[in-house]
């Protein structure tokens, strides 16, 4: 049996599954192909990590 790339790439999504990280094909990211960031990723980043303290004060949507 020949270990290929696709082998290795689904041997890896198995093993971050197990992790708890699910596998989400890149036709269902919500982002644009020439996008390195993926918006709505770090919008629930800033909110999570600014809850308590919030130095974008509003702004969030302007700084991403």
């Amino acid at each position: 049996m020949k270990f290929t790339e696709e082998r290795l790439e689904q041997a890896i999504i198995q093993l971050l599954g197990e992790q708890g990280y699910p596998y989400v094909p890149g036709s269902q990211v919500n982002r644009q192909p020439e996008e390195v960031l993926i918006k709505d990723d770090l919008r629930a980043f800033l909110a999570r990590q600014y809850k308590r303290d919030d130095p974008w004060q509003g702004r969030r949507e302007g700084t991403v």
